[in-house]
């Protein structure tokens, strides 16, 4: 982002933007003065999903029109789309994007109208073509002739709907006349004799000129003084939030969050837009997805029904073509390499571990050299295979729920504990700060699975997954009766770090769980724990009962 910080205009991640314009949003639709029973209602929706979402009460301040630029892809025109929905839903209203002329509004809608300003000359698409009126005077009996303007239907509808939101996108892509023209229309809420509506919230987007190789037209300081304005940009990590949130299956984001993790300057090459060559940004990567989805959609069904357990059956040409037409060949070529080593070897591993299947001999050789690597090579080994086998578990624990919510948790145990003793055995003695890591993947993709309390869910208003505490017990149970839970990490035995800082972390979340608090005490402070967790161990069921977990 270095290029853009000699516009020196304020950077907002698009996840900061959607909140301050849903914000925005709810301001500009409030009724101040409520005419009808109709505005009391909408009114009290709105303090009512202010004080749900921004948990403080609602206090009406009339908004500024928001401007939004940066790179291309960024997700400009998305954020005030996110905005405008998740605001529609909180207010009961029906989403309308970019309806035909021929749409009637209902009133009950929120209207999202977005005009294309790129490369616009003209003040029509505002305005509307002009044309010749009669005007008849009684006090002389004559008719006279006066010119005006018919405006586009599309915009005549803001102020019938329910709530409205005017996009004025690529607004520094339109001619200075054009965007003079506007003015009005961002401050005012209208253009000459058209009014769009005192409910009617404008934006507009646009891009950055020199620091992202688009042509733009000069914006002048009457149009920046007319509200504010932002450097948009997204990131990796809200990328992958949104993305499992829209794909909570399998396949997911198909290992992308690994892939940003291991090469962060693959989520945006705005250097290549300059060239013209295709180039990696977020907008590239939503499109890219759904072939990568694919290609691993098949992948798992080909690994249920090979015949060769040691083929290759990712069909990783057709993917990468798909990659080089989107985000670029220089990306594609580093996720190549990492797709490789994700289908050659980590997936099968994983999905037989959790199984409780025996590898094969290619696979035990494999996973050996891998571990035996110290280089970057063993690195990334682990640490792919470490967040697979959280995944899959996930993935298990979720089916189960789907299909027996009111016994997941039993029919879960066998895969819980496949899933601590192959960590243990796998990790515990080469590089045992990897089974965090395992769990930390597992409690994730689960609270996206399932997003339940009963089992894992994101906390309110942070993005920290919360697994449930019988869950959390039944894992801190496998741990205590792995062989290896006396490994020490740090002088400490292992079993007590990993709950220390995995398990009883939620606890700050669901304080009010007995269970829960009780998983602190058992791996710091309980003496019958302390002796377990020794090199020499006694026998574990018989401890169990004193560590309070003898209803297991």
């Amino acid at each position: 982002m270095s290029t853009t910080d000699e516009l020196k205009i304020p950077k907002r991640t698009t996840k900061d933007l959607v909140v301050l314009l849903q914000k925005d949003l709810l301001q500009q639709l409030y009724r101040p003065d409520p005419s009808s029973e109709k505005d009391l209602n909408l009114n009290a929706k709105i303090e009512q999903a202010w004080l749900t979402q921004f948990k403080k009460p609602f206090f009406h301040t009339p908004p500024s029109p928001t401007s939004l630029r940066g790179h291309p892809g960024m997700g400009k025109t998305t954020s005030f789309k996110v905005a405008a929905k998740s605001v529609a839903n909180w207010l009961d209203l029906d989403y309308v994007h970019n309806p035909t002329d021929d749409y009637v509004p209902t009133g009950k809608e929120l209207l999202f109208q977005q005009i294309e300003l790129g490369g616009e000359t003209s003040n029509y698409k505002i305005s509307g073509l002009p044309h010749i009126k009669d005007i008849f005077r009684e006090q002389d009996g004559s008719n006279e002739k006066y010119t005006t303007t018919a405006p586009p239907k599309s915009l005549t509808n803001l102020r019938h709907a329910g709530a409205s939101v005017l996009l004025l996108d690529d607004f520094q892509n339109a001619s200075p006349s054009v965007q003079n023209v506007c003015l009005s229309v961002l401050e005012e809420k209208r253009y000459q004799a058209m009014d769009f509506g005192e409910y009617t919230y404008v934006g507009s987007t646009g891009n950055l000129g020199a620091a992202d190789g688009t042509n733009i037209a000069s914006t002048s300081t009457a149009t920046t003084s007319r509200g504010q304005t932002y450097i948009a940009y997204d990131t990796a990590e809200n990328f992958i939030e949104r993305t499992l949130a829209q794909y909570p299956d399998e396949v997911a984001d198909a290992h992308l969050a690994a892939f940003f993790d291991t090469y962060p300057d693959c989520f945006h090459t705005p250097s290549k837009s300059k060239k013209g060559e295709p180039f990696a940004c977020p907008r590239m990567w939503s499109k890219l997805l759904p072939y990568l989805r694919h290609g691993f959609a098949d992948f798992e069904y080909m690994l249920e029904n090979a015949s060769n357990p040691g083929e290759n059956l990712f069909e990783m040409d057709e993917v990468i073509t798909r990659a080089e037409g989107q985000v670029g060949l220089d990306v594609s070529s580093k996720l190549k390499q990492f797709y490789l080593s994700l289908t050659n070897f980590v997936a099968p591993i994983a999905k037989k571990a959790i199984a409780g299947q025996e590898l094969n001999t290619r696979e035990t050789d494999i996973l050996n050299d891998r571990l035996g690597n110290v280089g970057n090579k063993g690195e990334f080994f682990s640490s792919q295979l470490t967040r697979r086998l959280g995944e899959v578990l996930a993935v298990e624990i979720s089916k189960n729920f789907k299909n027996s919510p009111n016994d997941w948790l039993n029919k879960s145990k066998a895969e819980i504990k496949n899933f601590v003793d192959f960590t243990f055995d796998t990790f515990g003695d080469t590089d045992a700060s990897k089974i965090p890591i395992a769990l930390t993947s597992l409690a994730s993709r689960l609270s996206t699975l399932v997003d339940d309390e009963a089992v894992a869910k994101f906390g309110r208003g942070v993005a920290t997954p919360q697994m449930n505490a019988n869950l959390c017990m039944e894992i801190q149970r496998c741990i205590i009766q792995s062989p290896k839970s006396s490994i020490r990490l740090a002088n400490v035995p292992l079993s007590k770090v990993v709950g220390s800082d995995v398990l009883s972390n939620i606890s700050q979340y669901e304080s009010t769980s007995d269970k829960l608090n009780n998983i602190t005490d058992i791996v710091q402070n309980n003496d019958a724990f302390n002796s377990i967790t020794e090199k020499t161990q006694p026998k574990v069921e018989e401890n169990l009962p004193s560590l309070g977990m003898g209803s297991f």
